[in-house]
C-alpha cells in the first residue's frame, strides 16, 4: 500500500479532523483534544529526537498491569513514527492538592501542569521526560513528593 502525499490543504483538513481543542504546549510536543472521542488526547512531538511520546509508550507498556499502573494517565496508540500519541485525557490538579503518592523514580519534571486527575485520583500525564534510566524503576521507593508550582 502506497503513503498517499498529503497537501498542504489535505494537512490542514484533516489536522481540524483529528485536532480540537489545543490544551498546551511543552518543550517538545503541543497537545490536543483528540477530536474523534475528546476523552483522549492527541499529543503531537513536533521536536525531532526528543522522543518523549515514544518513551511514554513504553513506559506505558512496562506499567500497565503492574502496582504502578494506577499512577500513570494511561496510553491508546501510537503512530509508527512516533510523532502522535493517544492518551487518556486527565483532569487539572486542584491547586489544594500539595502533594501527591508516586512512585520517586519519576519525580524527574514533577511540576502541577504534568499532572492531572484521571478517575478522580492524581495521575503522571506528562511522563516523558522521567529518571528511570538514571534511577531504576525497580529500586523506586513509593512517597509523598512535594509539587512545584
Amino acid at each position: 500500500m502506497s503513503t498517499p502525499e498529503l497537501g498542504q490543504s489535505t494537512a490542514a483538513e484533516l489536522k481540524s479532523f483529528v485536532f480540537d481543542n489545543y490544551i498546551g504546549k511543552g518543550q517538545f510536543r503541543e497537545v490536543y483534544t483528540f477530536c474523534p472521542n475528546t476523552a483522549y488526547v492527541i499529543k503531537y512531538e513536533y521536536s525531532s529526537r526528543s522522543f518523549s511520546n515514544v518513551y511514554e509508550w513504553d513506559i506505558w507498556g512496562h506499567v500497565k498491569g503492574t502496582v504502578y499502573e494506577k499512577y500513570f494517565a494511561p496510553c491508546m496508540d501510537i503512530s509508527h513514527s512516533g510523532s502522535f500519541l493517544l492518551q487518556s485525557k486527565t483532569d487539572p490538579l486542584p491547586r489544594n492538592i500539595k502533594k501527591v503518592l508516586l512512585p520517586e523514580v519519576f519525580a524527574c519534571d514533577l511540576k502541577r501542569s504534568n499532572l492531572g486527575l484521571y478517575n478522580g485520583k492524581p495521575v503522571l500525564h506528562d511522563y516523558g521526560n522521567h529518571a528511570i534510566y538514571q534511577k531504576g524503576l525497580l529500586s523506586s521507593k513509593i512517597k509523598w513528593l512535594k509539587i512545584k508550582d
